[in-house]
C-alpha cells in the first residue's frame, strides 16, 4: 500500500511540477522551450529525492514524474497527430529519471543499513 501511495504522490507532484514549468516557460509543451534542459534536470533531481524518501524499488517514481508531463500537455494543447511520437519521446525521457529514482532508492537502502 505504501508504494501505491508514493506512486500517486509522484503523479500529483509531477503534474504540479510540469504545470508550473509550462506556466513559467509560457509554452504548451515544455520541450518547446529553450529552457527545457534545466527544467528536465530539475525533474531528474526530483526523481532522485523521491527515491531517497521512498527507498526500495522506487525506479517507477522517476518515470511517473516525467510521464506526468503527458496529461499537462493534453490539458494545455490537446491531442494531435504527433501524440504518438510525443509518448515515445516521454518514454525515452523517463529512462534517466527512472535511473535517478532507482539510485535514490538504493542509497536509501545503503544509508538505512549502515
Amino acid at each position: 500500500m505504501r508504494y501505491w501511495s508514493a506512486a500517486i504522490a509522484a503523479l500529483v507532484i509531477g503534474f504540479a511540477y510540469w504545470l508550473t514549468a509550462n506556466k513559467w516557460l509560457e509554452v504548451s509543451e515544455p520541450w518547446d522551450s529553450a529552457f527545457f534542459l534545466p527544467v528536465y534536470c530539475g525533474a531528474i533531481v526530483l526523481s532522485l529525492v523521491l527515491g531517497l524518501i521512498v527507498g526500495g524499488r522506487s525506479w517507477l517514481l522517476g518515470a511517473i514524474i516525467v510521464c506526468a508531463m503527458l496529461p499537462v500537455m493534453l490539458l494545455q494543447s490537446g491531442s494531435g497527430p504527433l501524440l504518438a511520437i510525443g509518448i515515445i519521446f516521454l518514454v525515452v525521457l523517463a529512462v534517466p529519471a527512472a535511473l535517478a529514482s532507482m539510485v535514490g532508492g538504493y542509497l536509501r537502502g545503503r544509508i538505512s543499513s549502515a
